[in-house]
């Protein structure tokens, strides 16, 4: 099953640490919570770090405490709002032309605002007189908004029917605030709309609100407004409906990419792993994460949760793959130990599986009908544990030892052929050019010459040239002189 969606709402593309907006257009799924995993050995993730509003006001808003940036500004770090997930503050910025941006994670260098990944565009204030800017992020979304937007709104909802006249609207409510992360004006939310309820849309003055319809609408319900026409709509949220067909094109995940799993390499034990799996839009009705543990020899399904419908693929550039949808699990292995995991797609009864391919190389994985356990690894380390000191900056060389011999009969190959060592044969080496075993070629001997050069370790090789090959050879138990023999003929 693969179906487009034509209403217009937010498109985002995912990035390490979490979902990274991007142009075009989409439905908003209804925040879904992590289901816990199944095994007590895979624990739900702990609450993730405040997020941190930087920018070029940093300095006039903290009285010179924190710098233009500074992702360690306590001043300006995000407080929780009545929503889940939603972070908020409010500041009282000077006039001047301001840059911003949120750093989700405390790092500046991974913030975000505006519909990019990481290198991304800043966003921008231009405030003519000192006003209060209230400052909203969706760490669900990874999405960002201000007060003064064009495109801003929150959702107010009043029990019972609109009335004619509409009275003024209470404070801005920051977690039930609209986001535009792709820029194109027109901000999107997912409400739970009481049955009967009043729903308006208010702007980030106050000073206008505009009534949204929502007949025969209750529960979660997705809320668009539309900035330029001044306009809104309401349509209910949900997953897609089963059709038991599944497009295994649009399966994708990377253990190598942020954007699908989160951290990279090894994880200490007690540390949360957060990893993503990606749908074509509307093709699946579920999602599981299957994780077996080597050392428990014990495994868990996990249900992932939707965290986003209708957004970008995440190719780059982006291809004809119309949206996608992409699920969510976090996994916390408590132990020291090595996981492999691999997830279950169902569309109905339909079921597909994607897991690491025949290389096991960590990339991104094969489809296959039935399921097949070659997982991602995820390697789970003692926690605490530091490299020597003097490993700190190291170049390190693997060096795999080798042996390549001589083959046992005559050949006239072109590339080395690894073997067991046996008696010399006559080789395509030209004279004086080092062989697979290190040693030097002595100079071509005439037909029915003898010819002598070190052998294995601790002995000497004589052997007597024919016209084609060497045909016998004798090795002699001596030690080898103190200067290597010259090659000489014999009559």
């Amino acid at each position: 099953m693969r179906r487009l969606l034509v209403l217009p709402s937010f498109v985002a593309l995912f990035l390490a640490g979490g979902l990274v907006p991007a142009s075009g257009t989409s439905v908003v799924p209804a925040p879904v919570a992590l289901a816990p995993a199944a095994s007590d050995a895979l624990a739900p993730a702990a609450v993730a770090p405040a997020p941190v509003l930087i920018g070029t006001f940093q300095p006039d808003v903290s009285g010179g405490a924190c710098a233009v940036w500074d992702a360690g500004c306590v001043r300006t770090a995000l407080r929780p709002t009545a929503r889940e997930g939603v972070w908020s503050l409010t500041l009282n910025l000077p006039a001047g032309d301001w840059r911003w941006r949120v750093a989700p994670d405390g790092d500046a260098v991974r913030s975000i605002v505006l519909g990019t990944r990481f290198d991304g565009p800043d966003g921008r204030l231009q405030v003519s007189a000192p006003q209060d800017v209230t400052f909203v992020f969706d760490t669900t979304r990874l999405a960002a908004t201000s007060s003064t937007a064009e495109a801003f709104a929150w959702a107010w909802q009043q029990p019972g029917p609109c009335p004619p006249a509409s009275p003024a609207p209470p404070p801005l409510d920051p977690a039930a605030a609209l986001f535009d992360p792709d820029g194109d004006r027109i901000a999107t939310a997912v409400v739970s709309l009481a049955p009967g309820a009043c729903l308006r849309l208010v702007d980030g003055s106050g000073s206008h609100a505009i009534d949204v319809s929502t007949a025969g609408l209750a529960g979660q319900v997705v809320v668009a407004f539309d900035a330029p026409g001044w306009t809104a709509t309401a349509y209910p949220a949900g997953l897609p409906a089963a059709d038991g067909r599944l497009d295994p094109l649009g399966f994708g995940h990377d253990s190598r990419d942020l954007a699908y799993r989160s951290p990279q390499g090894a994880s200490p034990a007690g540390a949360p792993v957060r990893l993503r799996f990606r749908t074509f839009h509307a093709d699946a009705t579920g999602v599981t994460l299957h994780v077996a543990d080597d050392v428990t020899h014990r495994a868990s399904d996990t249900p992932m949760a939707l965290a986003a419908s209708g957004v970008l693929c995440a190719e780059q550039p982006q291809d004809g793959l119309g949206t996608c949808d992409w699920w969510e699990a976090t996994i916390t292995p408590p132990d020291p130990t090595t996981l492999h995991y691999r997830f279950v797609v169902a569309d109905g009864s339909a079921r597909g599986y994607l897991a690491d391919d025949a290389l096991l190389d960590g990339g991104r994985g094969a489809a296959t009908r039935i399921g097949v356990d070659t997982g991602w690894v995820i390697t789970v380390q003692v926690p605490g544990l530091q490299p020597v000191p003097w490993f700190d900056g190291a170049v390190v060389y693997q060096v795999f030892p080798d042996r390549s011999g001589t083959a046992t009969r005559p050949t006239t190959r072109t590339r080395m052929r690894f073997a067991t060592p046996g008696p010399p044969t006559r080789r395509t080496v030209p004279s004086g050019v080092r062989g697979a075993r290190g040693r030097t070629r002595p100079p071509r001997a005439a037909s029915g010459s003898a010819a002598t050069w070190p052998g294995s370790p601790g002995t000497w090789t004589t052997c007597r040239i024919s016209a084609s090959a060497c045909s016998t050879s004798t090795r002699s138990s001596r030690l080898p002189p103190t200067t290597p023999t010259t090659p000489a003929t014999t009559g």
